[in-house]
């Protein structure tokens, strides 16, 4: 058996027995999509002919994952994830054998709870053990050179995120699945709330395989927020947090609800309209990409603004960076006020993904001016 028909018949065994485990073992769905990632990228790996990665890779399927020897750290990472493969393949196979052969005898419904918890658990640690291990894989810098960005990129990771966590890498990184910890970081602060000193070092060290390394992999991103969730609430306090163990109450809720109510109606006013269209108006035709246009054209705004103070008479240039400034100062207030709410918790968020400001629409903004 090759390496890729090993892969294959993986994914096929858990499509051959959707009706056994998507009741009792649902974590194994998680587990065929991580086999599929692995999947995905697996002809470059194997068209390695320096190391003559592909005959040892098919030796080590057939003699069912068991050598621990390895020569890179590629092979190490590779063999890592199929031996978390064979072994959820072998969980998953020992729990359906169990349960053909149990009757309905009280203890022998005593042993099945037990058995579908312990399966449940085996596939849930391999998952896990795939994606660290692509996450490892991915840290190596020969490998990410392999991949076009249009055959792998982040919107093939939507379902194994939550839906905040996703917008969030995106607005991140992009269509990127390798990203900088510095820029990660740097967004989540802004966001969501500062780190404590041993929060942020933890999370660096969860999501950064290599101490010394800075970069950061999609795959390292769904790990950690299997464990803690996203945003982070095991990590960060957030303001909403109260002595009945998170719960908000229902006049925290209204109190927070009249703080977004003004926010939503002077989004949504025709002044706010003007300065919306003032700053857009401004770099109107320059391409969302040309970071260089936009410093040209915000440089340009400041010139006017000097000369339009000296001036006697105010041309039509003058008076149009007049109203961009006017904006900046109006968008940058309601910008400290939105990220203020946003910033009390998860019930503040809820409230602002209104229809107003979906789509990252209010973040575009903010970011332009």
């Amino acid at each position: 058996m090759s390496v890729q028909q090993f892969i294959t018949s993986s994914i096929q065994y858990l499509d051959n027995r959707t009706d056994l485990w998507k009741v009792d073992i649902p974590e194994s769905l998680a587990l065929r999509r991580h086999i599929v990632h692995f999947q995905d990228i697996m002809d470059p790996i194997i068209s390695d002919t320096k190391n003559n990665l592909n005959t040892i890779l098919n030796s080590f399927v057939i003699n069912e994952c068991k050598d621990n020897k390895s020569s890179t750290a590629q092979e190490t990472y590779v063999k890592d994830i199929l031996r978390a493969i064979h072994a959820a393949q072998k969980g998953l196979e020992k729990y359906f054998n169990d349960k053909k052969s149990e009757n309905t005898r009280l203890s022998q419904l005593l042993k099945r709870g037990a058995d579908v918890k312990a399966c449940r658990t085996t596939v849930l640690t391999q998952s896990n053990n795939i994606l660290s291990g692509l996450n490892h894989l991915f840290q190596l810098e020969h490998i990410p050179l392999k991949y076009s960005r249009s055959s792998l990129d982040a919107s093939k990771f939507e379902k194994d995120l939550v839906k905040e966590g996703y917008t969030f890498w995106k607005g991140a990184n992009g269509n990127e699945i390798i990203g900088k910890w510095d820029r990660f970081i740097s967004t989540y602060k802004t966001l969501y709330a500062n780190f404590q000193p041993l929060d942020l070092d933890y999370t660096q060290k969860l999501l950064c395989a290599n101490e010394n390394s800075k970069v950061i992999t999609i795959f390292g991103f769904i790990e950690i927020t299997r464990k803690h969730g996203f945003p982070f609430e095991s990590m960060v306090v957030h303001a909403d947090n109260t002595n009945n163990g998170g719960a908000t109450s229902e006049e925290a809720r209204a109190d927070i609800a009249k703080m977004v109510i003004p926010l939503v109606s002077e989004f949504s006013a025709p002044e706010m309209q003007a300065h919306l269209v003032a700053i857009y108006s401004w770099y109107n035709g320059i391409p969302r990409d040309d970071k260089q246009g936009y410093q040209e054209r915000a440089k340009k705004w400041g010139l006017l603004i000097k000369e339009a103070r000296q001036v006697a008479t105010k041309d039509e240039e003058h008076l149009a960076a007049e109203k961009v400034d006017t904006a900046r100062r109006a968008i940058s207030f309601f910008y400290q006020r939105f990220m203020m709410i946003w910033r009390i918790g998860p019930i503040s968020r809820d409230m602002l993904l209104l229809p107003v400001f979906q789509e990252s629409h209010v973040s575009r903004i903010f970011y332009d001016v």
